[in-house]
């Protein structure tokens, strides 16, 4: 009985669908995927430019004269922020590019499965990536704590 409750239990061909789902992408969703990120670079870049802004005006001006270190503290974080967001757009928009000119040259069909081994995603931009979000909420942090500390 526990033979036939264990094969009933077990679904056909064991854990094989689970890692053909998560492992299940054609040409058309990886370039849509890097082309998102690319915009998604591209949000975060306007979003630090805004914070940018506000640092260099009125909103800060009296703590960012009175302590140059704070000053000099957001703008190290801005425009790292910037060069990570630029280089990580960069790789995806290259990225992106290559997989387009593959299905124009019709090496590849967008239905076709992703071959990650033969056109590796960028796994560096998209820490370049994570980076550049993680400098521009901190950049944001910091001036927050600068308008406070001038209150």
């Amino acid at each position: 009985m526990t033979t036939d409750s264990t094969a009933a239990e077990e679904p056909a061909g064991g854990s094989e669908p689970a890692a053909d789902a998560a492992t299940e992408c054609d040409y058309s969703r990886q370039i849509a995927k890097y082309q998102r990120r690319m915009r998604l670079c591209f949000y975060f870049t306007g979003g630090l430019g805004g914070i940018a802004l506000y640092g260099a005006g009125d909103v800060a001006a009296g703590v960012f004269n009175d302590r140059p270190f704070y000053r000099a503290v957001f703008f190290s974080l801005a425009l790292g922020a910037g060069g990570l967001l630029g280089l990580a757009y960069g790789g995806f928009e290259w990225a992106s590019t290559r997989l387009e000119r593959l299905v124009e040259d019709g090496v590849v069909k967008k239905t076709d499965p992703y071959d990650r081994k033969k056109y590796p995603p960028p796994r560096v931009r998209d820490w370049i990536y994570r980076g550049g979000t993680v400098l521009t909420v901190a950049a944001g942090g910091w001036l927050l704590f600068a308008v406070w500390c001038a209150a």
